[in-house]
């Protein structure tokens, strides 16, 4: 086929022959009605013609081939051994599908229709295929290795399908789904920061003390109308709440200043302390009530513990920023007053930033959650009040994420089993709190 469409080529030179040709060449190979693909093989055939004369010396450069641009597209991504352990220590329960995967090379409509009578041949163990990337008849063999004998110890190969419970691809989608509030990254759609909004104001008010009910600071968010009976610290105390989420939501990222900024929102307009709003506590002594903690009273230290903070988050994944900021700024005192405040409303900055559902801790359990901290206080052991946050975040994932009702369900039930997962992400596991925490001022223990 090739010589009677080269065959005017013939008693050309090799340096002779230009782009033109080579398109008229090709244009005469898609006339004879051969596929994309004979026509890619042929004229592959002509590239290492062109190159094998520039090796002989017949050309001095292979003009027409060497200005074939070179692909932009970075080479493939390869996990490292450290990012393959995270991916198959995050969930246990899909451990074995990444595993297996990994060490075979599968496509997914070969994994979703993996049959068990597919794995043995002659005592051999290779993996058969119904699918094919030719779609010819034969199937493909993959030969199995020592990882993969590992994870296949742990099935029932008596059975139909090596994974009977997955063979819906619907199910694979879902479960590998993340559980994402908004695709653009910082930015809650309108709907949900309106929810958010209140539901945070509300809550951590009245973790405060607080006499305003959901529908009451719903009211005030979307009509301006206050409760009739209230106490005007409870209004002063949502409206910072408001204007202090609405800044939090438009922060990039968390710095020394930013802190300070939203202790200053949540203080303001005469609430206690309300001139010392967003400013170090300096040398001022504070008591914990019902604790024998006594926080550091070093205004230099102070300083240093919270740019050491900010500095630790760059080291963490989004969850367990979020977390940091929850357990170590009341934990380490920072203002007069809000410290508490302050936790709960910073904690959303890396999940919101990295596009997850926030945290407002509808549902979180006051006592549960005081408990916590003063065992944070008194030992140093964050355990109990890692537990609190993440159940807390779950019940957030199912209040914000854009979930199918059968998503809720499986989540709502899958609960315990998610909080676990979530748990296994903390670099902390309950170890004491770094050391930069430690005050010697004076004998205290910060």
């Amino acid at each position: 086929m090739l010589c009677l469409i080269f065959e005017k080529y013939f008693n050309m030179r090799l340096n002779e022959i230009s782009q033109k040709d080579i398109d008229i060449a090709v244009k005469n190979l898609k006339e004879k009605g051969l596929k994309s693909a004979t026509i890619n093989r042929k004229t592959t055939t002509l590239k290492a013609m062109f190159s094998r004369a520039k090796r002989g010396g017949f050309l001095v450069a292979n003009v027409e081939i060497e200005k074939i641009p070179e692909l932009k597209s970075k080479p493939p991504k390869y996990y490292s051994k450290k990012e393959l352990k995270m991916i198959y220590e995050f969930d246990k329960e899909t451990e074995h599908w990444w595993k297996f995967l990994a060490n075979t090379g599968l496509r997914l409509d070969e994994f979703y229709n993996l049959k068990c009578e597919n794995i043995t041949e002659t005592g051999i163990y290779v993996i058969s295929t119904d699918e094919n990337r030719n779609k010819s008849k034969k199937w493909r063999k993959i030969p199995v290795s020592m990882g993969v004998n590992k994870v296949l110890k742990d099935f029932d190969l008596t059975q139909e399908y090596l994974f009977p419970r997955y063979s819906d691809k619907t199910y694979y989608n879902k479960k590998f789904r993340r559980l994402k509030v908004s695709k653009n990254k910082g930015h809650l759609s309108p709907s949900i920061l309106s929810k958010f909004l209140i539901d945070l104001s509300w809550k951590s008010s009245s973790l405060e003390g607080s006499s305003y009910s959901l529908l009451d600071t719903k009211t005030l968010v979307e009509y301006g109308e206050k409760p009739k009976t209230s106490l005007k610290r409870d209004d002063l105390m949502i409206l910072n709440h408001i204007d202090a989420i609405k800044h939090l939501v438009q922060i990039k990222k968390i710095n020394s200043e930013e802190i300070k900024v939203i202790n200053q929102f949540l203080l303001k307009d005469g609430l206690d302390e309300f001139d010392r709003g967003g400013i170090l506590r300096g040398f001022t002594e504070l008591e914990i009530t019902h604790s024998t903690y006594i926080p550091a009273t070093d205004g230099v230290l102070l300083n240093k513990i919270l740019d050491d903070i900010v500095g630790v988050l760059n080291q963490k994944t989004p969850i367990e920023q979020s977390f940091y900021l929850f357990s170590r700024i009341p934990y380490a005192q920072f203002f007069s007053d809000g410290n508490k405040r302050s936790a709960r409303l910073l904690c959303n900055q890396p999940l919101l930033s990295a596009g997850l559902s926030p945290i407002s801790m509808v549902d979180i359990n006051k006592n549960n959650y005081l408990k916590s901290l003063l065992v944070f206080y008194e030992l140093g052991d964050d355990r109990l009040l890692q537990e609190v946050f993440l159940k807390s975040y779950i019940d957030s994932i199912l209040r914000y994420s854009n979930l199918s009702q059968e998503q809720r369900i499986e989540l709502a039930k899958d609960k315990e089993n998610i909080q676990k997962q979530l748990f296994n992400c903390f670099t902390s596991k309950g170890k004491p709190v770094p050391s930069f925490f430690n005050c010697n001022n004076n004998g205290q223990q910060s």
